[in-house]
């Protein structure tokens, strides 16, 4: 996390840029945006040592344009030196060894469903819909009035799953 400072800047050139102009969304498709938020969020993440090797594995629960954004990302980049393996799934049984799931707006009802299914394992869950960090998801995307993309944090969960995210990305945390 020694480069947290270069991210906050540029995670906060993002969500300017994403807030203050509606060619900003013309521009960049929300999938996209969220593929570069989700790098950000894990690579500033400290999973628990049983967690830390082998592919970096990102499960997007439900069908999603997110899955093709995350595709040409990983064929792009790695998390800590870690090959990122993306997979899509249209059920909570059919998640294994994944480091991190998007759950898709289709597939909010199953929020419950996946937290028994993680239970205390080190798995972040990253939602489309807002408000669902309420219900115990890590982390949820938020569109504003302005056009402008954001997230909300949910430190509880992110704390009772063992991930320890960079207070750099925290403090971007959207707060009503």
């Amino acid at each position: 996390m020694k480069n947290a400072p270069l991210l906050l800047i540029g995670l906060a050139f993002l969500v300017l840029t994403l807030s203050t102009s509606h060619q900003g969304f013309a521009q960049i498709s929300n999938y996209k945006a969220y593929a570069i938020f989700i790098y950000n969020f894990t690579k500033y993440t400290n999973y628990p040592q049983e967690n830390s090797t082998g592919d970096f594995v990102i499960t997007v629960l439900g069908k999603s344009k997110i899955t093709e954004e995350l595709n040409l990302m990983a064929a792009q980049k790695n998390i800590n030196g870690r090959k990122i393996i993306v997979n899509e799934v249209l059920e909570v049984s059919h998640i294994k060894d994944a480091h991190l799931v998007f759950v898709s707006s289709g597939k909010s009802g199953a929020l419950d469903d996946l937290k028994v299914h993680i239970r205390q394992s080190p798995i972040m869950i990253v939602t489309e819909r807002d408000g669902l960090v309420k219900k115990g998801a890590h982390l949820s995307f938020v569109a504003l009035e302005n056009q402008s993309l954001r997230f909300e944090a949910n430190h509880e969960a992110l704390e009772f799953n063992r991930l320890n995210m960079s207070k750099s990305i925290l403090a971007l945390a959207y707060k009503e």
